[in-house]
């Protein structure tokens, strides 16, 4: 029987967002222009092909999320947070981070000259091509078992296609944790609506870490 995977968007212009709170949502191709988002929080959101211009994200918190082909420009981000968030090919022309902070967070392909008052830490990564990690026959196997899931493969955080990697992802997974530990885990975990992005299942496999 089919899944139906939720997809929900944002559609915002010119005006403020009643809603705080976003939490474990596919928000893919989203859109707004001129729209408010001061304050809010957002965790494991998944923006992938979003275009969110000249919108302001003052104060707000990005935790865990995803922007994989996200379009910003001319955005405010003064004092926003970001953590454990990836940003693959985001176009952040003319957006302002003025006081913003980044902890573990992964850029590539990404200009980040073209964007005012970035301040990057020591934990933060700055990639310019897709790294490609060794993938053992024994994760190889468990790999293709988790590619039978749907929401696992709607939303690619393990896989581009049945018979692709999003090799990415495997890097980040495998910098954190040891490969034995992901063989293990990976099969454990929930996979469901709401492990839309990379940083919900690096929180997954933390929480695992600390039991």
């Amino acid at each position: 029987m089919a899944v139906s995977i939720p997809v929900r968007r944002i559609l915002s212009f010119y005006k403020k967002r009643d809603t705080k709170e976003y939490h474990g949502q596919y928000l893919c191709k989203s859109r707004a222009f001129r729209a408010s988002f001061i304050k809010c929080t957002f965790r494991h959101v998944n923006f992938k092909g979003s275009i969110m211009t000249s919108c302001s994200f003052k104060d707000s918190s990005f935790i865990g999320c995803d922007f994989w082909g996200t379009n910003f420009r001319r955005s405010s981000f003064r004092n926003a947070r970001f953590r454990n968030c990836v940003f693959v090919g985001t176009l952040l022309n003319g957006c302002n981070f003025g006081g913003a902070t980044f902890d573990n967070c992964t850029f590539v392909n990404t200009n980040l000259n073209a964007a005012k008052g970035i301040s990057i830490s020591n934990t933060v990564s700055l990639l310019y091509s897709y790294p490609s990690p060794i993938v053992s026959d024994q994760l190889a196997r468990v790999l293709a078992e988790l590619s039978a899931l749907p929401y696992l493969l709607r939303y690619r955080l393990l896989h581009l296609s049945t018979q692709k990697y999003n090799m990415l992802n495997l890097a980040l997974l495998l910098s954190a944790h040891s490969e034995g530990f992901l063989i293990e885990q990976l099969p454990r975990l929930s996979w469901g609506a709401k492990t839309c992005t990379f940083g919900a299942i690096l929180d997954k496999l933390g929480r695992i870490r600390q039991v």
